[in-house]
């Protein structure tokens, strides 16, 4: 049986846009702000499957829920459409910045032998024109896709993260204070496993004097 996947939609491309001012200096523009969606349902039963859904519509500008919607949506808001408690067969490690290559994040985690696709963040790879000799591009933000060995309740996964944030050495060491000081920043995201969250898969979108050095985000 088939494990059902949604992306979703909008009326612009869901992916951050990079330019530059008027001093030249690269400025990105956020995620858009969008209230209502259209869905798309693909049925996948492999690694592969699941790897070729995210490039299909990743090019076409769509995002990928995290969760199960009841029904499908057309151009409205998702609000109330998905449960925070339906069981999930799949998991995505968010990685924001450590110094370490996906092959390297998979070893560190002891995961090096699992099957998995990597999708760079829209803000991996992009400099500006005129640094093109002078830096090497941050590759350091990406997405890892893996299927589960059976289904798992998202509060389940959200303290397994938690438990690698604080028991790898490596993921340990980066644990900072949010801006508040009241919370914990988790350098493993923990919410991604949320059946509300949206995984951002699209390619920038990269304006004159801007580089998008990744020719291919999704391996």
């Amino acid at each position: 049986m088939g494990m059902k996947l949604h992306f979703l939609e909008a009326t612009s491309p869901l992916t951050k846009t990079f330019s530059l001012d008027s001093d030249g200096e690269l400025v990105k523009a956020p995620y858009p702000m969008v209230k209502n969606f259209t869905s798309h349902e693909e049925i996948i039963s492999s690694a592969e499957e699941f790897h070729s859904a995210v490039i299909k519509h990743a090019a076409l500008g769509h995002c990928l829920l995290k969760g199960q919607l009841d029904r499908p949506l057309n151009n409205e808001s998702r609000a109330g459409h998905t449960s925070a408690n339906d069981q999930t067969s799949w998991i995505v490690f968010d990685v924001d910045g450590l110094p370490l290559t996906p092959s390297e994040f998979m070893r560190v985690l002891g995961f090096d032998d699992a099957s998995y696709f990597i999708q760079y963040s829209a803000s991996a790879g992009i400099i500006r024109q005129q640094d093109e000799d002078l830096i090497s591009p941050d590759l350091t933000r990406y997405h890892i896709f893996i299927l589960l060995d059976k289904p798992y309740y998202p509060k389940d996964l959200k303290d397994w993260l938690k438990n690698l944030n604080l028991t790898v050495p490596q993921l340990k060491k980066e644990l900072t204070l949010t801006a508040t000081g009241m919370s914990l920043r988790w350098p493993l995201d923990i919410s991604v496993c949320q059946n509300d969250k949206l995984i951002y898969i699209a390619p920038p979108i990269c304006g004159p004097g801007v580089i998008d050095t990744l020719s291919n985000r999704i391996q």
